[in-house]
């Protein structure tokens, strides 16, 4: 006989990874959910029923003990007017109604609370104890109540403890006995109103062990109906929601395997199949997905290649930057070792032409080379402006009165008569930190050039004003002429050094690059627009530093 096989590690692991698991599934939560909900509705309509049920017996048992009480009391009215034979009857009848099972007790006593009939004899005598449970609710001050104020003459309250300490609950209702002229009572109780209080106690024990039964049933068929109804919950849960939802479990551990041709049956019209039809669409979005990065992959090498001659261009524009520096540094150097012997060659053709007659050819040849002097020289300055960087000398300036200086400069010159000069200056604009004299050479040099473009005359528009970018305050001073404007395919080359598209002699090509290079140098930069037929518009930007509002 072989022993039984012990479930090993393994398999208690996998057990209890599938009671976690139901533990922690959506149907179980879900029955759990409508189970307490459905048994908080449940306790609140068998709790309101079982309280409207209650008081309604307990009214009932009230009325009976009130009919008894009246009962008693029309009784003990006719052995009153009796005399002494009648004080047997009373004591009689009380016993009579005793006997009765539900009375718990019968008594009778007087206006000052002494108790003149009883049914236990041993109470024959006494006088109520006021302090008692069943009396506090009536002798709640130090003078006797009016038995005629009473409205509701019934109490619950629960006997003393036996000798095993137990206790049930009794209903007490008392009727005062009033003083009745129609009966001849007036005669013998001259001066009182209410004669005595009858005092009838009705046992509610049974009543409440019936009541006890009647929630233990209710109680029983409200579990029952809730674990009814969360199995019936479970089930349909399990059928409509768990298998549905295990498929697209399913489909989803489909497609982390990659295997993207899987499709979920989505023959539901609820909100499951359209969970299923959208997950099919899905994949058929990742089934593409994947064709194109397939496709990317092929395309990888090409990309590559352009990429490559895109890093190849940029390093082109970087070894032309570098040049151009380059460039600069030369030109710096070959200005001042050209400016020396330029100036003596000025100073020497000076003097001699000073010794030659007036109108000899010796005149005029030394008249050509003080010109062409003059114009090497003017070169070799723009070549030391373009090179020049070093420290800006700023200060604090109102660029609309910078703007009339450098006008005064140059609009009485023969180069302005045909033009008109327009000033459009925002009156508010603020002082801007900037070196005063690199800027006026920008102005002056961009004044000039526009000047030179309307050789037939034309209108100069020198406009300022303040914009913001991005958050950040920009001072705008445009220099705008009517003249013919600028040629698209030569709008990129403007500001090269040794560009130019005057004529031969009249202009060197560093003007804009020198104003370029002083802008740049303050943080700016300059724009150039020319539409067709509309002049030539050349913008200096600049920053400006605004002071900060809480330091």
């Amino acid at each position: 006989m072989t022993a039984p096989r012990m479930p090993d590690r393994k398999e208690k692991r996998r057990t209890g990874h599938r009671g976690t698991a139901f533990l922690h599934s959506l149907g179980f939560r879900v029955s759990l959910v409508v189970g307490l909900a459905f048994a908080a509705g449940l306790a609140l309509q068998l709790y309101l029923s079982m309280e409207h049920h209650i008081n309604a017996l307990l009214k009932l048992k009230k009325e009976e003990a009130t009919l008894v009480s009246d009962t008693i009391k029309q009784s003990l009215a006719q052995a009153m007017l009796q005399g002494e034979r009648g004080r047997e009857t009373i004591q009689r009848v009380i016993k009579d109604v005793a006997r009765r099972e539900e009375i718990e007790r019968v008594r009778v006593f007087n206006a000052v609370g002494d108790i003149r009939y009883a049914s236990d004899p041993a109470e024959r005598g006494r006088t109520v104890d006021k302090e008692a449970e069943n009396c506090k609710q009536c002798h709640t001050g130090s003078e006797p109540p009016d038995p005629q104020a009473f409205t509701d003459r019934s109490r619950f309250f629960y006997t003393p403890r036996d000798s095993k300490g137990s206790r049930y609950r009794v209903l007490g209702v008392i009727n005062p006995i009033r003083n009745d002229p129609e009966r001849g009572c007036v005669e013998c109780h001259r001066g009182q109103s209410v004669l005595g209080v009858l005092d009838v106690v009705v046992s509610l024990k049974n009543l409440d062990e019936e009541i006890a039964g009647h929630r233990g049933l209710l109680l029983a068929a409200g579990i029952l109906g809730v674990a009814g109804v969360a199995l019936v919950v479970g089930i349909l849960i399990q059928l409509l929601v768990h298998r549905p939802v295990g498929k697209l479990l399913d489909g989803v551990r489909k497609v982390g395997s990659l295997d993207l041709d899987y499709r979920i049956p989505a023959d539901r019209k609820d909100e499951l199949g359209n969970l299923a039809r959208a997950f099919n669409d899905m994949t058929a979005r990742l089934q593409q997905a994947q064709a194109r990065i397939r496709e990317f992959t092929d395309r990888l090498e090409e990309k590559i290649s352009e990429k490559s001659a895109e890093l190849e261009k940029a390093q082109r524009q970087m070894l032309r930057s570098e040049k151009m520096a380059a460039i600069g540094q030369m030109a710096a150097g070959v200005a001042h070792e050209i400016n020396n012997p330029l100036t003596g060659v000025i100073t020497f053709a000076h003097l001699l032409r000073r010794k030659t007659e007036p109108g000899s050819p010796e005149q005029e040849d030394l008249d050509t080379i003080i010109t062409e002097a003059e114009r090497c020289s003017k070169i070799v300055r723009g070549l030391l402006d373009f090179a020049r960087g070093g420290q800006l000398v700023r200060s604090e300036a109102d660029v609309n009165r910078l703007l009339d200086r450098t006008l005064a400069l140059v609009e009485n010159q023969a180069l302005f008569h045909n033009i008109e000069v327009v000033r459009e200056y925002d009156p508010d604009l603020p002082l801007v930190p900037l070196d005063q004299d690199r800027i006026q050479q920008v102005v002056l040099n961009l004044v000039v050039n526009a000047a030179e473009a309307m050789e037939s005359g034309g209108r100069l528009t020198l406009r300022t004003g303040v914009t913001r970018t991005d958050g950040a305050a920009e001072l705008r001073i445009e220099v705008r002429d009517s003249g013919p404007g600028i040629d698209p395919e030569v709008r990129s080359r403007v500001f090269d050094p040794f560009f130019t598209t005057k004529d031969v002699g009249k202009g060197t090509g560093l003007g804009l690059a020198v104003s370029y290079r002083i802008v740049d140098d303050h943080g700016g930069r300059i724009a150039v627009s020319s539409p067709p037929g509309e002049g030539a518009s050349f913008t200096v930007i600049l920053p400006i530093r605004e002071e900060n509002p809480e330091s």
